[in-house]
């Protein structure tokens, strides 16, 4: 048994007769994700840009 995200195991991930899927009840569990970088980084600017992108995200697509 494990837990996985719903994303996992959801089109356009093939569908596994091995894999049973139980949903949570409420509440469900939740985590948050975080970004860090070293502010010398040579991929800073576009980690930057990521995280502009990433909080314009609508929240029922960050929610699922």
């Amino acid at each position: 048994m494990t837990l996985l995200p719903k994303m996992s195991v959801s089109p356009p991930v093939p569908e596994n007769p091995g894999v049973c899927t139980v949903p949570f009840t409420a509440p469900a569990p939740n985590r948050r994700i975080a970004m860090f970088w070293r502010p010398s980084s040579v991929h800073a600017e576009l980690l930057t840009e990521m995280c502009t992108v990433f909080r314009e995200l609508p929240d029922d697509l960050l929610r699922s």
